[in-house]
């Protein structure tokens, strides 16, 4: 079967293209919608939940919360690898979508019980209600991450659907984060705090199932027929399968460059979203900026994701994401030297920096399947899931990366709870929030050079 070159550098093995119809776009961006809701639920109301309500003292909460990540991060390739098995045996991926909607659905509520009252059995069941929607959130999106690449293999389509992904995923953000308070805050006056939150979590699981449940039944992915001819599904064949696929895939140039992509724009944005609100209450002592610096990315995001796929249609991939890079950096940058007695300006560059910001998902999921592409066009072997898999791993361990060196940045420059921030401290705030962003977006425009070089240098004429 003939390959065709893709407007990018990449190769379109498929033969012929292949349309992607309104309703799988419109399904793909409402998965992540519900993902998204599930996820920021979850980042913003659980640490406070279990201290709060739950009574669980601070430094149980937080270890119970990092458990949880790391064992979301270390299961996402193994479960990958169980992913792509099924869907060999089924030829398509979007009913295991469907098939998890409900369990995770289910799961996110349960985060928010509280059914024993003495620590222990707090913690443990704190502990085991985190782990096991951590799971159920792994089998629903190893095989939503896996679409784009099962749906299309042309650069237009994969722009779009990254770009629909990103603008449903900051509608959910955006909506949990407005919504969920006020919601909490009219419950608890009729039924108590911890009713109010188990009843918001219910809304939000049942209004991300439903969504998932849509996408799965709008997508019309095409059946693939894909033999398995590994038999053996023991977990030691699954750990063989995947570190096979992982020895292979960062072998490949592109993915692996991929992989720095996404370890260091994690780094760099988790440095911000986790230090902004220092920043509004230390150096611009406007605390009641919070909501407007926290809701501005993904505002941002909903209105310049499609912008930035447009941009991708008339440039190659790698020079749009090269722009959306200079831009967040110069934003990053600007945020730093800003006065503290200029809330405005320091908005103003907030604004810059969520505008090349959203141009780095949309880019990165839309070259992502370019990767597997020609991994197979190089090796003749598919791997669809387990690359996802990979890269949610390091998506996933770089976030845990970035809360760890703000905590240990703001322990070295002396900062503690109650305290009034000294200089040193309001200094590692902005450091944190400005400078080491700015500096993992300039590395990063090195490696997508480089990134495109490479392209450049070993696409097919």
């Amino acid at each position: 079967m003939g390959r065709q070159s893709m407007p990018d550098g990449s190769e379109n093995t498929a033969g012929k293209p292949r349309p992607v119809s309104l309703s799988s776009r419109l399904g793909y961006g409402i998965g992540d919608f519900g993902f998204v809701m599930l996820w920021q639920g979850g980042a913003l109301f659980l640490l406070y939940f279990y201290t709060e309500i739950l009574g669980l003292p601070a430094a149980i909460a937080g270890a119970i919360y990092l458990a949880g990540m790391i064992w979301d991060a270390v299961s996402d390739p193994f479960v990958a690898t169980w992913t792509e098995r099924k869907a060999r045996q089924i030829g398509r991926y979007r009913g295991l979508i469907g098939s998890a909607a409900l369990p995770l659905a289910l799961a996110y509520p349960l985060l928010f019980t509280t059914p024993f009252e003495t620590v222990p059995l707090a913690a443990a069941w704190a502990l085991a209600t985190h782990i096991a929607f951590r799971t159920a959130y792994t089998f629903a999106s190893m095989p939503y991450n896996t679409m784009p690449a099962r749906l299309t293999r042309e650069a237009g389509p994969r722009n779009a659907l990254a770009a629909l992904r990103v603008m449903g995923a900051a509608t959910g953000a955006l909506l949990v984060a407005l919504a969920s308070p006020v919601l909490i805050e009219a419950l608890t006056a009729q039924m108590g705090a911890a009713s109010a939150y188990l009843v918001t979590a219910l809304v939000i699981g049942a209004a991300a199932g439903f969504s998932l449940w849509a996408c799965a039944g709008l997508m019309s992915e095409p059946r693939q027929d894909m033999p398995d001819t590994r038999s053996n599904g023991s977990p030691s064949s699954y750990r063989r399968d995947f570190l096979r696929a992982v020895r292979g895939a960062l072998s490949d140039g592109r993915f692996a460059r991929l992989m720095v992509v996404m370890a260091l724009a994690t780094i760099s944005f988790g440095l911000y979203t986790q230090t902004v609100l220092y920043l509004v209450d230390y150096h611009f002592d406007r605390p009641d900026l919070a909501p407007l610096a926290l809701g501005m990315p993904a505002l941002v995001m909903i209105f310049l994701a499609p912008a930035w796929a447009f941009l991708a249609n008339h440039l190659s991939k790698p020079a749009t994401m090269m722009a959306g890079l200079a831009t967040a950096a110069l934003g990053y940058a600007g945020l730093g030297l800003g006065g503290a007695d200029q809330p405005a300006v320091g908005l103003a560059f907030m604004a810059l920096a969520a505008a090349g910001n959203a141009c780095l998902p949309v880019m990165f999921w839309s070259l992502l399947p370019d990767a597997i592409d020609t991994f197979e066009a190089r090796t003749g072997e598919r791997i669809e899931a387990r690359m996802f898999g990979l890269a949610t791993f390091i998506q996933k361990s770089a976030a845990g990366l970035a809360g760890l060196v703000i905590g240990v940045t703001l322990a070295l420059a002396g900062h503690t709870p109650d305290t009034p921030p000294d200089d040193t401290v309001r200094l590692a705030v902005i450091l944190l929030c400005s400078a080491g962003p700015a500096v993992c977006l300039v590395t990063l425009l090195w490696i997508v050079r480089d990134y495109a070089r490479l392209k450049d240098a070993t696409a097919p004429a």
